[in-house]
C-alpha cells in the first residue's frame, strides 16, 4: 500500500516496512529480539518495501 498525501501543492509518497519479533523465553536480554526485528526490517525493505515480515 502507498499513501499520498497533498499538501501546498507538495505531494508526498510514503511507504511502510516493519520488522517484527517475539521476546523468546530463551532469550538473554530483550536485545536478542531487537536484533531479530532489525533483520525482518531491512528483509522487507530488501523485498519491494510495503511489507511486514516476522520470524521467531
Amino acid at each position: 500500500m502507498r499513501a499520498y498525501f497533498i499538501s501546498d501543492e507538495i505531494e508526498l509518497s510514503v511507504t511502510v516496512s516493519i520488522g517484527v519479533a517475539p521476546i523468546l523465553v530463551t532469550d538473554e536480554t530483550y536485545r536478542n529480539a531487537i536484533i531479530r526485528a532489525d533483520e525482518c526490517l531491512y528483509e522487507a525493505k530488501g523485498n519491494g518495501r510495503n511489507l511486514v515480515i516476522h520470524k521467531i
